[in-house]
């Protein structure tokens, strides 16, 4: 089955201290947007990586298997995994492996020594939309089916030997989909899903939070001190919370947001026609470079050196197409 985390969602339904902020303030790169690929024949949706020399961008399926692109600091390279379907979210756990979620209840096990992949397949009628390890045999993907009327909710937790699914609280059970799972550690772990679900591991249960919201959340990530949650419908909402509850922190007249990073310089979130807003002092605020592109950004993540990497396309209808990788940093980083 395939889903499409913008297109069906869409129709159907207290200041924090930033641990990635420098001694000067500065909230973001100054240099302007690289665009490193556009208009490619599948739309991209997630960037993810160890440093601005290991970058990995997974996307959709055009056709000939879903979209898989390494960046080492000096080339970008397509990686073939053997296998079909779009591809929402990529990952490391810190180990050998790089984690790929999505069409079919699939998560990819892809090995950087080997170049090749090993397929689990969770539930073929679910999407699998976000993927998050404390390492490479403490594994967590959620999931869901969007295109169900209830009750399609599901969380799968891997050891390093076998896949289980993970009981959840009633309501985060009935929601149709968690979209996206993030963690500090083994035993510190969030997930956002449809309907403002919000979840946290212990280590030892997944607990219900209350995020104040009914919105879809689509992204959640963080620092030390800090955890926001992105999502919407049309409008935009920007949820956080650095222990408490959560408070919202969406700047006027913000579209929808689908992506959230909090690993660069300072938290960035992207959205609908190309907006990249940026977390500074006061606030969140539009990138002041403009929107990257008049399609809709999907994914981003900011890198060590305070780069920001950002992806998309056309994601409001199929198919998953005109992808757009973007770079804004001081690197020279080549074009696909």
């Amino acid at each position: 089955m395939r889903a499409c985390f913008l297109l069906v969602p869409c129709f159907l339904a207290a200041a924090c201290v930033d641990k990635g902020a420098d001694d000067t303030g500065e909230t973001g790169p100054a240099a302007a947007w690289t665009i490193v690929a556009e208009d490619q024949p599948a739309a991209f949706l997630s960037v993810w990586g160890s440093s601005a020399e290991d970058v990995w961008v997974v996307g959709a399926d055009a056709g000939s298997g879903p979209a898989v692109l390494h960046y080492d600091g000096a080339a970008w390279t397509s990686a073939d995994t053997g296998t079909s379907g779009d591809l929402w979210w990529v990952t490391s756990a810190g180990g050998d492996a790089v984690w790929m979620g999505g069409a079919d209840g699939r998560v990819l096990q892809y090995s950087r020594a080997s170049g090749t992949a090993v397929e689990h397949v969770l539930d073929p009628v679910i999407t699998v939309f976000g993927v998050w390890g404390a390492a490479d045999d403490d594994v967590w993907a959620v999931g869901g089916d969007i295109g169900a009327s209830s009750d399609a909710s599901q969380v799968w937790h891997w050891d390093g030997a076998a896949w289980t699914r993970a009981d959840l609280p009633a309501d985060a059970a009935a929601a149709l989909a968690i979209y996206k799972v993030w963690g500090r550690s083994a035993t510190d772990v969030w997930a956002v899903g449809t309907g403002g679900t919000g979840l946290h591991w212990d280590g030892t249960a997944w607990s219900p939070v209350v995020t104040g919201t009914t919105r879809n959340l689509f992204t959640v990530h963080g620092t030390d001190v800090a955890v926001w949650a992105v999502g919407g419908f049309g409008t935009g909402t920007i949820l956080t919370s650095s222990g408490g509850a959560w408070t919202d922190e969406t700047p006027d007249l913000a579209p929808q947001l689908n992506g959230v990073n909090a690993s660069g310089p300072a938290p960035v979130a992207v959205g609908t026609q190309g907006a990249v807003y940026v977390r500074g002092d006061d606030g969140w605020a539009p990138d002041p470079r403009g929107p990257v592109t008049a399609h809709d950004l999907h994914g981003v993540w900011g890198d060590p050196d305070g780069g920001i990497w950002t992806v998309g396309g056309k994601l409001s209808s199929f198919p998953l197409d005109k992808g757009v990788v973007a770079y804004g940093g001081n690197a020279d980083v080549p074009a696909l």
